[in-house]
């Protein structure tokens, strides 16, 4: 596996170029995955390199009795079991709206030690502001993190879904390692700003979503016509969720992909390889 630097300076962070997001083991695309099939997952992951594993507070899904299934328990678990801390970035995030009208540095550092437990480390070496809280300046909001930062909880600190006026504001108080962005073939608008802003700063973009939420897969290009909710699982809610998947658009979506498709076949690769 490559390996790639998001940000600079003090900010710098090395780790895997292709990253894992963790969110669908648990939470809005289906069925929770049971904890030993979710281990054997991020074990896999690691075997093939990919040390960037990502999660967050809020990817809660239900156990069978009711209960929070948080996504961070269950990547504890292939934490224990791939057992080398030191060559493992563990990204979560924190989502203002679970924690009321202020964002103040004690309740960002409480909030980052219950990441933690749950994921059973002493520290995250990425910690996310997970959307922009909006009751709260963007200046409050990186001077909160950056306590974080230098509790020693986070080894750096991240956006998720901000502008480019406020990652310029937020990364002049608290230094930002990478600004977490939908980017795929199909969903570009961070190119027309976002990118210029993150590579003036020398910020570096983690994007979420390569695939389009499935679009850009065998999957969606072969059937054009059906999702897991359509099958009738309730608990994913893509369909519901993103109109690119709805009933009536991901048809003319899985057509507007085939002409990448015939570039995957040619090449022998599926189209999420590609």
């Amino acid at each position: 596996m490559n390996t790639r630097v998001l940000g600079r300076g003090t900010a710098a962070m090395k780790t895997s170029a292709q990253g894992f997001g963790c969110m669908g083991m648990t939470a809005f695309y289906g069925k929770p995955m049971s904890n030993v099939a979710a281990e054997e997952l991020l074990v896999n992951a690691f075997k093939n390199g990919i040390t960037h594993w990502d999660t967050a507070e809020v990817y809660q899904g239900k156990n069978d009795d009711g209960s929070v299934l948080y996504n961070e328990s269950q990547v504890a678990f292939g934490i224990k079991a791939v057992n080398n801390r030191d060559a493992l970035q563990i990204c979560t995030k924190y989502m203002p709206r679970l924690h009321g009208k202020t964002m103040s540095a004690e309740m960002c550092i409480n909030a980052c030690k219950d990441s933690c437990e749950r994921l059973g480390v002493a520290y995250v070496d990425l910690y996310y502001v997970h959307r922009m809280h909006n009751k709260v300046s963007v200046e409050e909001q990186a001077k909160a993190m950056l306590a974080v930062k230098n509790s020693g909880l986070a080894k750096h600190i991240g956006l998720s879904e901000f502008s480019p006026k406020n990652i310029r504001k937020f990364h002049a108080i608290c230094p930002v390692t990478c600004v977490q962005q939908e980017w795929s073939l199909i969903n570009r608008d961070l190119e027309d700003d976002i990118a210029p802003t993150c590579r003036e700063l020398g910020i570096g973009i983690v994007a979420y979503s390569p695939l389009s939420r499935s679009i850009l897969s065998d999957e969606v290009a072969k059937l054009g016509k059906t999702t897991a909710t359509a099958k009738g699982d309730k608990n994913d809610l893509r369909a519901s969720r993103y109109p690119r998947l709805s009933a009536e658009n991901l048809p003319k979506n899985a057509k507007l992909v085939q002409g990448v498709q015939k570039i995957a076949s040619s090449k022998k690769l599926t189209l999420a390889q590609l």
